[in-house]
């Protein structure tokens, strides 16, 4: 393969034969450089607009860098394919860490995709989205099922506990519940608006639902209403239950979480954001809550409504949360990407690749995967590096810069011993 660079912003992919196979488009100004990584799976390339891209070699991009102060005249993979070092005009060069977790993309739908899950036992994904429907899928992308029927954009859907069952909250003003065939067993009429979060209940004996109307609601299977939850100001956005489903959380426009038990009576309110909220999640032993929000930051709470920690960083709205498995880490949505966080508030890494806003986010079983939707009408598969390994690939990372300032390494004890081990291991 060769792969050749043009002051027409693209870089091209071509066989030897001549035909053209991939064109790499989204750089402003003329790429002055294209490289291939060692294994020849990926391609960097190198733009006058002042960034640097990755790329597979459909000429799908997977990552931009960005910080340069001018045109970007070079771009060179290191021999393991875990950095990039980019030359430019403004007279520096700058090593980057290289994403390599995207796994899969689930291509399908004709809208945004809304919401992601993964199924109980990790094999399976569901996808919500704007053109009415969702779809079920397996982990290499390819569609199962597809569930038809409601009349407005699909906001939501969850797995049965068992994983045999789905359900749908829509912007039709109903809930829906099928099976993995996309047979429609049951519909759950009775909010007076949009219905925008579903969930089952631990058990798996009933559902429920979060609406515009300014309510949740609790439902048998079959249909029937069993208890309302009034208290919010606004819109109910999300709703949870707690892992021994005792109880429920709901997040809403009003800018608060609450916190009820099952006959509707509220126990806490959490107040804090600044805006709005978009989402809300148990942590798996049920001790934590977390919150997300229209005001760029995600929050964690006691269940008493005390602040532990706020992850900022986010430049735009953050959608959802989600903790992972074992509840180190806080997954994040927003409208400019993805972020894994440690509960301490920290960004531990960035998940690059959507086009537009995620809106959805999902740890598998696991916590070894983690499930993304997107506006750009794609949800996608990446793998999770646990914080051991995280913080490993940091310590790598920062050896280049403890090269030329080692006085700095003493204040880092833990990368001094995984540096040390390195050597010996060598």
């Amino acid at each position: 393969l060769v792969a050749t660079a043009s002051e027409d912003s693209t870089a091209r992919l071509w066989n030897l034969c001549g035909h053209q196979l991939a064109e790499f488009k989204g750089h402003q100004d003329g790429v002055r450089s294209v490289s291939f990584s060692p294994t020849g799976e990926l391609v960097a390339t190198a733009s006058a607009d002042g960034t640097a891209k990755l790329w597979d070699l459909s000429g799908h991009q997977l990552a931009e860098f960005k910080g340069h102060q001018h045109w970007v005249q070079s771009v060179s993979f290191s021999p393991t394919a875990e950095l990039l070092v980019t030359a430019s005009a403004d007279r520096t060069a700058k090593l980057w860490y290289l994403p390599r977790n995207q796994l899969t993309e689930f291509k399908g739908h004709q809208g945004w995709v809304d919401d992601v899950s993964f199924s109980p036992t990790g094999e399976l994904l569901a996808t919500a989205s704007s053109d009415g429907t969702a779809r079920l899928w397996d982990l290499s992308g390819n569609q199962l099922a597809e569930f038809k029927g409601h009349q407005d954009r699909v906001r939501n859907v969850s797995f049965s506990p068992t994983g045999e069952l789905l359900a749908t909250a829509s912007f039709d003003g109903t809930a829906r519940l099928w099976d993995l065939s996309g047979n429609q067993l049951a519909e759950f009429k009775g909010h007076q608006d949009r219905v925008r979060s579903v969930g089952f209940s631990p058990k798996g004996e009933w559902l429920a639902t979060a609406s515009n109307d300014h309510t949740a609601r609790l439902w048998d299977l079959s249909g029937h209403q069993l208890v309302e939850f009034k208290g919010h100001q606004d819109k109910v956005r999300s709703i949870s239950f707690s892992p021994t489903g005792e109880w429920l959380a709901t997040a809403s426009s009003d800018g608060t979480a609450r916190l009820w038990d099952l006959s509707g009576y509220q126990l806490a309110e959490f107040k804090g954001h600044q805006s709005g909220l978009s989402s809300v999640s148990f942590s798996s032993t049920g001790e934590l809550l977390a919150t997300a929000s229209f005001d760029g930051t995600a929050r964690l709470w006691d269940l008493s409504g005390h602040q532990l920690a706020e992850f900022k960083g986010h430049q735009g709205w953050v959608f959802d949360v989600s903790f992972s498995p074992t509840d180190e880490l806080l997954a994040t949505a927003s409208s400019d990407g993805t972020a894994l966080w440690n509960l301490s508030g920290h960004q531990v890494a960035e998940f690059k690749g959507h086009q537009d806003g995620v809106r959805s986010v999902s740890f598998s079983p696991t916590g070894e995967l983690l499930a993304t939707a997107s506006r750009d009408g794609m949800a996608r598969l990446w793998r999770v590096e646990g914080l051991d390994e995280l913080l490993s690939r940091g310590c790598d990372w920062l050896k280049y810069y403890f090269a030329s300032h080692p006085e700095a390494l003493e204040k880092l004890e833990v990368c001094q011993n995984h540096l040390a081990l390195n050597r010996s291991i060598s």
